[in-house]
């Protein structure tokens, strides 16, 4: 059998510019050309109309699930998240910002929780933090599984008012699921970042620990999938 012998790469100044073109030409040959519905004669587009009689199809089963539902079943669910009062999360800790020693720690730890307010699906807060830089960050870290895993949100800046003028006040927001269990607790800790330094207010270490009294919100088992066809 004969074989075609393989032939090397080109080694001169000359056979490289001649395989150049050759490459070139191949391509310029092999190029794709692009052309447009419209310039063959047909539409660009095609538009379906929907007549208002036309209806989706919807499986039996989730049909007969709506329709079992008695009258108040949606009234009962609203009645079961407006009976979620404030007093359903009560904050474990007296509010910091009450003490008559608070603008010292402040000083002393660069940052400090000032007071929070509790209702049935957030905790709002003020941090103060002492003033020892231009450029500052405050993150508020929590957890509700007792740190398995925990969330850091941010808290935004208030701009001075008539406080001291050595301090600078945060404010920051958790959102809380309703249907956490009750007796379960909500803890957290606040985190103050210059350019140079970090700084932690933590309850002296015990962080801090809001918890959950309220009856336990449980959402009809009915309720949970049949919504999702139409969407």
């Amino acid at each position: 059998l004969l074989r075609r012998r393989t032939k090397s790469l080109p080694n001169t100044p000359t056979q490289a510019a001649a395989a150049a073109g050759i490459l070139h030409a191949l391509s310029q040959s092999y190029k794709k050309k692009v052309k447009f519905a419209d310039s063959l004669g047909f539409d660009l587009a095609s538009v379906k109309h929907y007549s208002a009689a036309e209806e989706p199809h919807i499986p039996p089963k989730v049909l007969s699930r709506l329709q079992s539902f008695p009258p108040c079943s949606l009234d009962q669910l609203g009645d079961r998240l407006s009976a979620l009062s404030l007093q359903s999360l009560a904050p474990g800790f007296a509010q910091p910002g009450e003490a008559d020693s608070f603008l010292e720690r402040v000083r002393l730890h660069k940052v400090c929780l000032e007071r929070i307010d509790t209702s049935h699906l957030d905790i709002r807060g003020l941090v103060r933090v002492w003033d020892v830089s231009y450029k500052k960050e405050v993150t508020i870290r929590y957890t509700f599984n007792n740190w398995l895993s925990f969330i850091d949100t941010p808290a935004r800046y208030i701009p001075r008012s008539e406080r001291d003028a050595q301090t600078d006040q945060f404010a920051f927001t958790l959102c809380i699921p309703p249907f956490i269990e009750k007796g379960s607790s909500v803890h957290f800790a606040i985190c103050f970042r210059t350019e140079k330094d970090e700084f932690w207010d933590n309850n002296n270490g015990q962080n801090y620990t809001v918890r959950h009294q309220g009856p336990p919100m449980e959402l009809p088992q009915r309720l949970n999938f049949s919504w999702c066809w139409f969407a």
